[in-house]
């Protein structure tokens, strides 16, 4: 626990500095070490990958990998075992290459890169790589295309967001994306839509769910999880949601504040499926360009600041203190 005590001290710490690349580096490095390094034993699915990683010695087994998960991710499985056959190196890679492309869109495209980092690792996006790290792969590849689809450079994100695909299919949901730049936020529609959503997603569609034909190997993506509540979490982000979106301006065509709050009602929608929730990120993701460049919607406030941290590190201390991923305790490798 204590080294994402350090952790989070120095993501604070930094909020202090002028844009820097020497800061930047150093802390791409921190956490690229710190979960590159990390042991099996820390991350839900670590050892589960590792599974896999053997299985991918033969020709059965790379057979039966291939019919599990998407190409790339057996291609740089491949290309470890070929090259230094070490599972630490696939740990290592898997976690450069969610980060990475976070990092550099963060950089171009954020006023204050380091608040969006700062909100990657509280929200636990960072944590979500040791556990889902296929899914986080492609997340990265999404985050990194968003400026494309904005500025409806169709070639590029669609080209990305294909190579997103080839680490985790869910990446798909990038192809609607242009739909979602087509949405007219207004205050009447936010208020109506987040609070249905949260009610729905947790007492309704549990229901009905079950009853889709869903086959294949997604299929586990369908299963209905018991305990799906009105979760405190969840009340929380949408109520700041709505206490961001009244004070806003010019958001009403922002894609960063839309994907924002599509991502929310896709989580509170599919709450009833962790696996199926997680799709959400691919649009609720655009939280970090929000929060790093305050100052265009006019938010650039001690009240508003206030806010955000208080959700990020109410977030980071409950899902720690759940030790949600199975990250806790630490241990490097």
């Amino acid at each position: 626990m204590l080294i994402y005590i350090i952790l989070l001290i120095w993501l604070l710490a930094i909020q202090f500095f002028k844009k820097n690349r020497i800061v930047y580096l150093l802390t791409f490095s921190f956490l690229l070490l710190l979960g590159g390094l990390r042991g099996v034993d820390v991350g839900t699915d670590t050892k589960n990958y590792m599974e896999l990683y053997e299985m991918l010695h033969d020709d059965a087994g790379t057979l039966y990998v291939m019919s599990k998960t998407e190409p790339l991710w057996v291609l740089l499985n491949k290309l470890v075992i070929c090259t230094v056959d070490n599972y630490q190196w696939v740990i290592f890679l898997g976690l450069f290459l969610a980060i990475t492309p976070i990092f550099v869109r963060s950089w171009v495209s954020c006023k204050s890169p380091y608040i969006a980092i700062l909100f990657y690792v509280l929200l636990y996006y960072y944590f979500n790589s040791f556990n889902i790290a296929r899914q986080m792969i492609a997340l990265g590849i999404v985050f990194f295309s968003y400026p494309f689809w904005e500025k409806e450079q169709k070639k590029k994100a669609i080209a990305y967001t294909a190579l997103a695909m080839m680490f985790h299919f869910t990446a798909f949901f990038a192809f609607f994306i242009p739909l979602v730049k087509r949405v007219r936020l207004n205050v009447g529609f936010v208020f109506l839509a987040l609070p249905m959503t949260y009610l729905l997603g947790a007492l309704v569609l549990p229901s009905f769910i079950p009853m889709l034909p869903i086959v294949g190997k997604y299929s586990s993506y369908i299963e209905v999880n018991s305990n799906a509540n009105l979760s405190i979490t969840r009340l929380l982000l949408n109520a700041f949601f709505l206490l961001l979106f009244i004070q806003a301006r010019g958001v009403s065509k922002d894609i960063y504040f839309k994907l924002f709050f599509i991502g929310i009602v896709l989580y509170n929608l599919l709450t009833f499926s962790p696996a199926m929730g997680r799709c959400a990120l691919y649009f609720i993701l655009a939280q970090l360009i929000v929060f790093s460049n305050l100052s265009r919607y006019k938010l650039n406030t001690i009240f508003v600041w206030c806010m955000i941290l208080f959700y990020g590190l109410f977030y980071y201390v409950t899902s720690l203190s759940e030790n949600n991923c199975g990250i806790v305790p630490y241990m490097l490798a």
